[in-house]
């Protein structure tokens, strides 16, 4: 599933999870346009709060100042297994990842947890 649209409309998560747990499968999230979520409270809820999602995908690039390609997985539970990811991830990853990428993300990450300067 996709949460946030492009225009912000968000799914109720915690739902959509509860009906594939419910059946042994696992919550998968494109949560492309929602990197702010974790960091903001008046948002709503990130796909792997609450134990909503399995697996989640952000795209850093989108909503802040990373870079194209500055994508992040995280996972929860034991739905999906590490090295099954691992091994579709090494599918579509590079033998030579850029500096600049990893850098971007990590100076995304700074500034959204860092209070903004007075």
């Amino acid at each position: 599933m996709s949460s946030p649209t492009p225009y912000g409309t968000c799914a109720d998560l915690r739902a959509v999870a509860a009906v594939c747990h419910a059946r042994g499968k696992p919550a998968i999230v494109d949560e492309a346009w929602g990197a702010q979520l974790p960091f903001d409270d008046g948002l709503p809820t990130w796909a792997m709060a609450d134990h909503a999602a399995d697996v989640c995908v952000t795209s850093v690039r989108k909503m802040g100042s990373g870079l194209e390609q500055g994508s992040v997985f995280h996972l929860r539970g034991d739905l999906v297994r590490a090295e099954v990811l691992k091994s579709r991830e090494d599918l579509l990853g590079t033998t030579s990842p850029s500096v600049q990428i990893y850098a971007a993300l990590d100076g995304r990450r700074r500034q959204m947890v860092e209070p903004l300067p007075c």
